[in-house]
């Protein structure tokens, strides 16, 4: 029994090697497998164009001019005669303040006027008879001058009446309130019915949209190119609102700060657009093109075309990191091609 049980251990270890030489070593290549295709090569043309020099940025609309208005006298809030968000002409009344007490001043600075004017008439007749007196030797010197002295004191006093009458003028003129620039008008920040002190609070903010400024920093590197450029001729500068390509103005750039942020190292500039359609609002952000210069008749090539490389320090040129898809596949086919 122990024989035969040898035996069958035996022609089983047999077996199982035999089923691994014929199964378990290594698949051969198939004969006459077609080799891998070539990458394709895709060819285009270098062409010569004007290549715009930009300096882009990003910044913010700002309102030509934004003017708060506030009541220059004391006095109650009758009328507002315009609607919130409207737009506005220069002169046109916006609010109107309570006038009768700056109109009760006028009158009393008229009557005054009037009553020295008056008094100055007959200075003056006394003082022409003194002097006749005093030429015939009836009256004395000191007498005519007390005479010519009436009047001057007089005229003064006129002049004094003419300032009062004008301030009390200005006075009631201030109680109509009315838009110093044309542009949008904001919120009503005080209503009607409440009494209103002298320069204390803002009643509403007019805002210039028509022309209307964009706001934004450059580098300080940029600065002296910028100066150069803008010594020569106007510099262009192309603003569109942030997720709106569509929107897009050309205006001309008409500030340069005269320091720069030593924070930031950044200079402020700001840059004129025409905006009759009010399409730029003040507040809004927006990205900034700067057009330095253009350069004419440039070598253009697509931009998948050109390759990012690091800096070899034995050459003084940028050597690309490897070659491209397109190059590889061109060599390739030389060689193949190649006797």
């Amino acid at each position: 029994m122990k024989r035969m049980f040898v035996v069958l251990i035996v022609g089983a270890a047999i077996a199982l090697a035999g089923w691994l030489v014929l199964h378990g070593g290594p698949a051969k290549p198939a004969a006459g497998a077609a080799k891998s295709a070539p990458a394709p090569i895709t060819v285009t043309e270098v062409v010569r164009k004007d290549v715009p020099l930009d300096l882009r940025t990003f910044g913010s609309v700002e309102a030509m001019a934004s003017v708060a208005l506030k009541c220059q006298v004391t006095g109650l809030l009758t009328n507002a005669p315009f609607t919130e968000g409207q737009a506005v002409r220069e002169g046109d009344l916006l609010f109107v303040i309570d006038p009768r007490a700056q109109e009760a001043q006028l009158k009393s600075a008229e009557a005054a006027r009037a009553k020295d004017t008056v008094q100055l008439r007959n200075a003056e007749k006394e003082a022409a008879r003194q002097d006749q007196l005093f030429k015939s030797g009836i009256t004395a010197e000191d007498i005519r001058d007390q005479a010519r002295t009436a009047v001057e004191s007089l005229q003064a006093a006129l002049q004094a009446d003419e300032a009062a009458v004008d301030t009390a003028r200005l006075q009631l003129d201030y109680c109509r309130i009315r838009a110093p620039v044309s542009g949008r008008i904001g919120s009503l920040l005080v209503h009607v019915g409440n009494l209103i002190k002298a320069d204390d609070v803002t009643l509403a903010t007019i805002n210039q949209v028509n022309p209307i400024l964009v706001h934004f920093s450059l580098p300080q590197q940029d600065l002296g190119r910028v100066r150069e450029r803008m010594a020569a001729n106007p510099i262009a500068v192309t603003a569109t609102l942030s997720g709106l390509a569509s929107c897009t103005k050309t205006g001309t750039l008409v500030f340069v700060d005269n320091a720069v942020d030593s924070t930031t190292g950044a200079v402020i500039m700001k840059a004129r657009f025409e905006n009759a359609d009010e399409a730029f609002w003040h507040g809004q952000f927006v990205n900034v093109t700067v057009q330095l210069t253009v350069q004419k008749d440039a070598l253009v090539v697509p931009a998948r075309a050109v390759l990012p490389g690091k800096k070899d320090p034995t050459f003084t040129g940028w050597q690309p990191t490897a070659p491209s898809r397109t190059a590889r596949s061109a060599w390739s086919e030389r060689r193949a091609t190649t006797p």
